[in-house]
C-alpha cells in the first residue's frame, strides 16, 4: 500500500494487490488479486478490478492480474476482469466511465476514454488518445489504433485504422480531424494523413493492397501518415473498417 491513500468504507481489497501513492478507492469498489495499481489511481463504488475472465476454460488458480497506470479514474460500476495467461493492462491518464467493461487479456493504452457502457472483448488493443462513445461495443481480438473517435452505439469486429472515425457497425465516415487539432498536430501533418487515408481508401483494389503500395512508393512525409499506412502491415484476420456508403437522402 503506498503513501496518503484514501479506502472508504467495506471496501475490499484482497491479498497481493498492489496500490501506488494517492490513490482513491471509494466505498464498496474491490481490488481483486493480482491488481496493481499506479499512482493517483482513483476506483469508484461498486467498480471491480481484477475479476475472473468470462471464459469457460479459466483456470482461476493462474496467477494473472490487471496492471493500471497513473492517474487513471475509474469510474462507479466499472469492471476490468484479469487476464487468462499474463496481464490486462489499461495505461496512465485513462477515464473509464460508469459501467465501462475491459475484458480479459485487453490492452489500453494511455490517455483512452471509455463512456458509459463502452465495451470491450477479450485480447482487444485500444491506441492512445483513443475515445470510445457510450455504447460502443469492440468485439475480441479487434485492434484499435491511434486517436480513433467510436460514435455513441458504434460497432466493430474489425481493425480500426489509426485516427478515424467509426459509426454504426464496421465503418468509418472520415478521420477524426477535430481529434488531431486538439493534440496540436500541424497543417501539414493533418494534410499528410488526409492524403495517406484518401490513397488507401478511394483507390479500390483492397485496403491493404492500398496501403502497401503507398509504402512501397513512400508516399508518406510525416511519422503520423507513415503510422497509418504501416497499420496494415499487421497480420490481419478480421478486415478493416469500411467507409460508410451515403443513403440517397444524404
Amino acid at each position: 500500500m503506498g503513501s496518503n491513500v484514501k479506502v472508504g468504507a467495506y471496501a475490499i481489497i484482497e491479498e497481493g494487490v498492489e496500490v501506488g501513492d494517492n490513490c482513491v478507492l471509494e466505498s464498496h469498489s474491490i481490488l481483486r488479486r493480482g491488481t496493481v495499481l499506479g499512482n493517483g489511481v482513483k476506483v469508484d463504488s461498486f467498480a471491480v478490478i481484477g475479476g475472473n475472465p468470462q471464459d469457460i476454460h479459466f483456470d482461476t488458480n493462474a496467477l494473472t492480474g490487471v496492471k493500471i497506470g497513473d492517474r487513471t479514474i475509474i469510474r462507479e460500476g466499472v469492471t476490468v476482469h484479469r487476464a487468462t495467461k499474463t496481464i490486462t493492462e489499461i495505461g496512465s491518464d485513462c477515464m473509464l466511465m460508469a459501467f465501462s467493461h475491459i475484458a480479459h487479456d485487453c490492452s489500453v493504452s494511455d490517455h483512452v476514454i471509455m463512456a458509459n457502457n463502452a465495451l470491450l472483448g477479450g485480447h482487444v488493443h485500444v491506441g492512445p488518445y483513443c475515445f470510445l462513445g457510450g455504447g460502443a461495443l469492440v468485439h475480441q481480438f479487434t485492434w484499435i489504433g491511434e486517436g480513433v473517435m467510436f460514435g455513441g452505439g458504434a460497432a466493430v469486429s474489425s481493425d480500426v485504422p489509426p485516427f478515424t472515425i467509426v459509426v454504426e457497425v464496421n465503418a468509418t465516415i472520415g478521420l477524426n480531424l477535430i481529434g488531431m487539432k486538439r493534440r496540436g498536430f500541424s497543417t501539414e501533418v493533418i494534410s499528410d494523413i488526409k492524403h495517406c487515408y484518401h490513397n488507401v481508401y478511394d483507390n479500390g483494389n483492397s485496403l491493404k493492397a492500398n496501403a502497401i503500395h503507398c509504402l512501397e512508393t513512400d508516399l508518406a512525409k510525416t511519422p503520423q501518415g507513415l503510422a497509418f499506412l504501416k497499420f496494415f502491415e499487421r497480420d490481419n484476420k478480421k478486415g478493416y473498417i469500411q467507409k460508410r456508403q451515403k443513403n440517397k437522402e444524404e
